[in-house]
């Protein structure tokens, strides 16, 4: 026998020691629940859960992501159908101009609720935002800046880049646009031949210079033109009448008329108007040294002019010819006001315009070896989709162009001479909405609003003040409605696309969690089971380990 060592304490203690060591590892699990409470719980099963709460995570926010994509898209298509309620609103009034019941003056009235109707639309597509972004605007699809305020970009949707390996980055550059472009011609209106209905002293000086039934001149008082003048013997302008002139392109300015007026003031006052930066500002389209003075929008054809002009603009006498510094449709000058009044103008179109030809090519503006199109040709100064499949670029009408004034047989023709190949730069930066709907990197889904106002509609010289007009404002607002149509389609589709990947994204998050109980989980009655037996062990650990202390004791028999 021995007492140095106790042997079998020892023995018992180290079983207590794993009696309790297990019994701690039960009431760990059971009152947190989980089977890994620490890496030595299952080192292997510790690794994989935390990788499945990243996922599971990860899979629950990206769920979160695409609801909140999902209520921008709605954000975004319920302000479109507004837009498109008002473009059918716009088309039933055009129909309505159409119709000849209406004179210029109610047809001017329902161009006015169409001209509110466009500033709402640009309202609405600067103003629709969701958490202060805007989305109707073309920033959700890129951010453009150009070098000059006339040439604007259109955005129908975004620049993301995705290749066959499904590779995504984001598009853009920098561009430079080379524009070169043929004249077309602007739209040339002639009056009636206006005749004096009165003996007229010009002058002043006591002669009759024109007798009744003479061709009018410039001198003559409208009081004293036979146009003037209803079937009833009334007077046209015994009160001052305003005449509004609408350029093509949607500018507008007024001129107010009296009957005291003579044909040469009333010319100043058209001339004005038209050129000057107050009024439609053609004059800005000459070159240099040309002044007010050689204003030639509104001329009068004379007897002695008209003799000389046997073909052309100047050929029929006592006519007012009233010509536009911008080529193409852009320009055409539109005459509203009383009824009795335009028709004693009698304005009508004796050449109708027709559209500059324009032939560019697109350079990247950094490097001109990378070249994007070259010899391209377009008219109508809009470049649809060659610098990129989704943008469109308009340019100014009169770009590489200048106006000039031509003597032709002593009548001043506006002409345009080129001046050689122009230049405007472009640059895009992708901005293109991305909603993360997944756990990991790159797993999102792409979407770009377009450009939704009336510029990038198509609605900016949209006028219903004449029937041909008015029919021509039909088919304009058709190809609107199609554009918005396609624009709430794509996000329709992208609506449809994020509630199924919402309903996947739970799926999936239910999945892994399921995966991860089964990992990390403790089987409670399993657990309870060990408790109970490892309590009862540890018990019994005790007591035998007080017995084996009491052992040694037995020595001190021998030494009695």
């Amino acid at each position: 026998m021995i007492i140095n060592h106790n042997i079998m304490a020892l023995n018992t203690y180290n079983k207590y020691n794993i009696a309790s060591n297990r019994l701690s590892q039960n009431l760990s699990r059971l009152s947190s629940g989980l089977r890994i409470n620490r890496a030595a719980d299952d080192a292997a099963g510790l690794a994989i859960s935390e990788k499945m709460k990243a996922q599971i995570a990860g899979l629950e926010q990206a769920s979160r992501n695409a609801m909140d994509g999902n209520s921008l898209i709605m954000t975004a298509e319920g302000a479109l159908s507004e837009v498109h309620a008002m473009l059918a609103r716009m088309r039933e009034l055009a129909v309505q101009a159409a119709n000849d019941t209406y004179t210029s003056a109610d047809r001017m009235t329902i161009q006015n609720e169409i001209e509110q109707l466009k500033e709402e639309i640009n309202r609405i597509s600067t103003a629709t935002q969701f958490n202060r972004k805007n989305l109707l605007d073309g920033s959700s699809s890129a951010i453009v800046s150009t070098d000059r305020l006339t040439t604007k970009v259109y955005m129908r949707d975004g620049l993301r880049i995705i290749d066959q390996f499904g590779q995504k980055m984001a598009g853009g550059g920098n561009y430079v646009i080379v524009v070169s472009g043929v004249a077309g011609t602007s739209e040339v209106e002639k009056s009636n031949i206006l005749y004096v209905k009165h003996e007229v002293d010009t002058d002043g000086d006591g002669t009759v210079d024109l007798h009744v039934g003479d061709i009018a001149t410039t001198g003559a008082k409208l009081y004293d033109i036979r146009e003037f003048w209803d079937s009833n013997g009334n007077f046209l302008l015994e009160e001052p009448k305003t005449i509004t002139i609408m350029q093509g392109d949607g500018k507008r300015t007024a001129v107010t008329i009296y009957g005291s007026d003579t044909l040469g003031t009333l010319m100043f006052k058209l001339n004005e108007a038209i050129g000057d930066a107050k009024g439609l500002g053609q004059d800005a389209l000459f070159g240099s040294g040309f002044t007010a003075a050689n204003r030639s929008y509104v001329s009068f054809v004379d007897p002695t002019l008209a003799s000389s002009n046997t073909s052309g603009l100047a050929t029929v006498p006592g006519t007012l010819v009233i010509q536009s510094a911008i080529p193409g449709k852009g320009g055409a000058l539109n005459f509203i006001g009383d009824d009795s009044i335009i028709n004693a103008l009698g304005l009508s179109t004796i050449r109708y315009a027709t559209e500059t030809k324009f032939t560019s090519s697109v350079y990247d503006a950094h490097d001109p070896t990378k070249v994007i199109a070259t010899n391209v040709q377009f008219e109508g100064n809009l470049l649809v989709g060659i610098l990129h499949p989704n943008v469109d670029v308009e340019i100014s009408s009169t770009t590489s162009l200048e106006a000039k004034i031509a003597a032709v047989n002593g009548f001043n023709e506006i002409q345009w001479d080129s001046i050689g190949e122009e230049r405007t730069f472009i640059h895009l930066a992708d901005r293109s909405m991305v909603f993360h709907v997944g756990p990991n990197s790159l797993q999102d889904v792409n979407a770009a609003i377009g450009n939704m106002n009336t510029s990038a509609l198509g609605l900016d010289g949209l006028l219903v003040t004449t029937n041909p007009l008015a029919n021509k404002a039909i088919r304009t607002l058709d190809l609107a409605i199609d554009k918005v149509s396609s624009a709430r389609s794509k996000l329709g589709a992208v609506q449809n696309r994020l509630d199924h990947t919402v309903s996947n994204l739970n799926e999936m998050a239910l999945n892994l969690t399921s995966a991860l109980s089964r990992i990390q989980d403790a089987d409670m009655a399993k657990e309870m089971t060990e408790f109970t037996k490892n309590n009862i062990i540890l018990q019994a650990a005790t007591a035998m380990l007080a017995q084996a202390n009491q052992l040694p004791q037995n020595v001190l028999q021998l030494l009695r």
